[in-house]
């Protein structure tokens, strides 16, 4: 899954999370004015979107810092899926496409 970054400059968080999910924008998560959002928005939610926000270029993850707030944990975790490294290990995993529900029920 692709995954990008979307900063709000104009409206109420709460609001234009409402509204990209109307015009059917995927949002995972919100840090403050910062969305993460599953896949490049559809051609007929660009402009929408961009009424409302502008991508965000991030660096993916090099090293963790020892200590982190719970939003900065959450920030780091996006950081770190989109190294290559990430994305390969969960290509590579045994439980790949797997029901989660299976997966617990043999622990």
């Amino acid at each position: 899954m692709a995954e990008h970054l979307l900063k709000i400059v104009d409206g109420d968080p709460a609001e234009v999370v409402q509204r990209l999910k109307e015009k059917g924008a995927r949002v995972l998560h919100r840090f403050g004015d910062t969305l993460v959002v599953e896949g490049a928005p559809a051609p007929e939610i660009t402009a929408e979107v961009l009424r409302f926000t502008r991508a965000v270029a991030v660096e993916p993850l090099v090293e963790a810092p020892a200590e982190a707030s719970d939003a900065e944990v959450a920030w780091l975790a996006f950081r770190l899926r989109q190294t290559e490294h990430f994305r390969r290990s969960k290509m590579e995993r045994v439980t790949e496409g797997e029901d989660w529900g299976l997966i617990f029920e043999r622990m």
